[in-house]
């Protein structure tokens, strides 16, 4: 049977915009043709990598005018998110011998930033972030500004250091008076749920500004450690009052985190000392927070302040410890919402107990934090807490073994339960230490811990079997 040939016709959308004093028609089913087509090229170099190198430039030249295309916001999106890839694809490029040096990578990164002296004539990101109009599109240029802090930003200059934290301190300021400006309108007569429902999402929006500076931050201290903090202390008259307590859960955990990562980067010579006594009260009161998000960040604060901070912790160690221990064993704490959190602490029981326990009897909070083992949900503390508690049982620490080794049991069904899950939760080297142990208990003690480990769980027992027949 012959077909009959039909021709479809494809329905054009068109959209009217006001632009300056003009009316303009626009065709936006072209637009969306234009957003897909960058789309594409950013998954391009994405997947492609430092073999996308033969048209980094083009897409670059393309990708940047974009950033200020103001017909369209997917297409901005695009180009918002192209660019970091562009940089990192560029930058592998160059590591890997494509013909172009270090050189190359940086006239590319300048081009991408655009020249910060001349604020009015710049054209590159620097000066579309200022410019962008929508808050939404703002959070994602700040997302993809930490992209490139992380992926090149030990090529930058002092200046464009400089002006990347102005645009960071002039984001956060406007974001802060449109806030106030969402607050005068729920003293309106006519502010009814439909318009709370709009607040809310303007307000998410908010906090999303305020996350992408934060997340700045963090990668400045993160790549220049103690030389990134006159930068962040430029900034801190905007972040501190985010802790107070009438401020959102979200504001008072990214303030937080900034503190976080100034003492995790930045503690060398006491450096970032200067905010402890302001930040401490907060990470105190924040682990024991209602909520998980604010409780996690606390909880990680304090542990890596244990750690980096010395002395100048102690005072509030004990304080901190019988907080850490509430989170840990509450009754919930093991709920989907609340396990990130409490992992969070477990492991900051241990970096006190390590760190700060010389002063003071830890014995109850390394039970506590040994009966807690394994950590499942946050990876990256997990690996840390089991690689301390391996290398606790090598030293013999006392503490932690008990009176007459009475803790081995639970420590050696901790094992089992790290050989059994495999290398999620421990590395290879550290799954090698464990059974090395195993097989020098077994050497030392065969009746004993082969009681121990016929009153394991079935996996756990045959991963200990295997591992160390």
């Amino acid at each position: 049977m012959q077909m009959r040939r039909t021709r479809t016709r494809m329905m054009t959308k068109w959209r009217q915009s006001c632009w300056e004093t003009k009316k303009i028609s626009i065709r936006t089913s072209i637009l969306e043709e234009k957003a897909t087509a960058c789309n594409m090229l950013c998954c391009y170099a994405d997947e492609l990598k430092e073999g996308f190198f033969p048209w980094i430039e083009e897409v670059a030249q393309i990708m940047v005018p974009l950033l200020k295309f103001y017909f369209h916001e997917e297409v901005r999106k695009a180009a918002v998110n192209t660019l970091p890839e562009l940089l990192l694809a560029a930058k592998l490029a160059v590591e890997k011998g494509c013909g172009k040096d270090i050189s190359w990578l940086k006239q590319l990164l300048d081009f991408i930033l655009g020249s910060p002296v001349d604020k009015e004539s710049g054209s590159g990101f620097l000066e579309a972030l200022r410019k962008e109009p929508e808050v939404e599109i703002t959070g994602y240029m700040l997302q993809s500004l930490q992209e490139i802090l992380l992926a090149v930003g030990e090529l930058l200059e002092a200046h464009q250091l400089a002006a990347i934290v102005e645009e960071l301190r002039q984001a956060l300021a406007k974001s802060e008076e449109r806030r106030q400006e969402l607050k005068e309108r729920t003293k309106s007569e006519d502010f009814d749920e439909e318009e709370l429902e709009l607040l809310m999402n303007e307000t998410e929006q908010e906090e999303s500004v305020y996350d992408g500076v934060a997340d700045c931050l963090g990668a400045m201290l993160k790549k220049y450690h103690t030389d990134a903090l006159p930068f962040v202390d430029q900034l801190m008259p905007l972040v501190l009052p985010t802790l107070a307590s009438d401020r959102s859960a979200e504001d008072r955990r990214i303030a937080i985190c900034i503190f976080d990562d100034m003492v995790e980067y930045a503690h060398a010579n006491g450096a970032c000392l200067k905010y402890l006594e302001v930040f401490m009260p907060h990470l105190l009161a924040g682990c024991i927070d209602e909520n998980a998000d604010v409780r996690q960040c606390a909880a990680y604060g304090l542990g890596v302040a244990a750690q980096h901070l010395g002395g100048s912790v102690q005072p509030v160690c004990q304080d901190a410890l019988q907080r850490l221990i509430r989170v840990v064993q509450h009754q919930e704490s093991r709920s989907k919402e609340n396990e990130m959190a409490t992992d969070n602490a477990i492991s900051a029981i241990g970096k006190i107990c390590e760190f700060q326990g010389g002063s003071m009897d830890i014995s109850q909070a390394l039970q506590v934090w040994l009966g807690a083992l394994p950590i499942r949900s946050d990876l990256a503390e997990a690996l840390i807490a089991h690689e301390q508690l391996v290398r606790m049982v090598e030293s013999q620490n006392r503490a932690l073994l008990g009176n007459n080794n009475e803790s081995l049991p639970r420590i050696i069904g901790v094992f089992g339960e790290l050989v059994a899950a495999g290398e999620d939760l421990l590395s290879l080297e550290l799954k090698q230490r464990c059974v090395a142990i195993l097989k020098q208990i077994q050497s030392s003690m065969p009746d004993s811990i082969n009681q121990i480990v016929a009153a394991l769980p079935p996996e756990s027992q045959s991963a200990l079997k295997t591992a160390i027949a």
